[in-house]
């Protein structure tokens, strides 16, 4: 990897933050998750002190806090030629890293409640920390799938719906 700067420019300010070899994951407002040859780095910003540290599959791309702080969604590619996304659910008290094991979830995201959101076949579930399901959300079907704070919102073709565990209701549509 070559080595990245990251600069934060501010109408008073314009300084570099910190350099580093690796890829960036992740930019929040306060922090920084990014990843180099075998750990997952997470930086404070704007200063650049590293926060954490964690042992990681190689192969992560993404990563999702949860709002708590005391676990963290991450996403790796698999053989990037064939298979499906690896997923896996890091404890950050423990560094613990667990894979998710069935083919039939989809990791989509944290809800505001702590809940971790995924897709199946049919139906979109609540997840909580030891991935049993607190909820489900049946017959869920959608191109994408935004969660915001507490609401989770779908998109299918122009409809742009809200899903509750009562199902989903049409709230308007997407510009074409």
């Amino acid at each position: 990897d070559r080595v990245k700067s990251l600069r934060i420019v501010t109408r008073h300010s314009h300084r570099g933050v910190r350099r580093f070899a690796g890829e960036v994951l992740r930019l929040e407002p306060r922090r920084m998750y990014w990843r180099d040859d075998d750990r997952l780095n997470v930086d404070s910003l704007p200063s650049g002190r590293r926060l954490e540290s964690y042992a990681a599959p190689k192969e992560v791309y993404s990563v999702s806090r949860s709002p708590d702080g005391l676990h963290l969604a991450l996403w790796a590619w698999n053989d990037p030629l064939s298979a499906p996304v690896l997923e896996y659910l890091l404890d950050t008290t423990t560094g613990a890293v667990r894979a998710i094991e069935s083919a039939e979830l989809d990791l989509l995201g944290w809800r505001a409640d702590g809940l971790l959101i995924a897709r199946t076949p049919t139906e979109l579930v609540a997840l909580d920390s030891a991935l049993q399901v607190r909820e489900r959300m049946p017959g869920v079907r959608a191109q994408h799938v935004l969660i915001a704070g507490s609401r989770i919102l779908t998109v299918n073709g122009r409809v742009l719906s809200t899903v509750t565990p009562d199902g989903q209701r049409r709230i308007g549509t997407v510009p074409a």
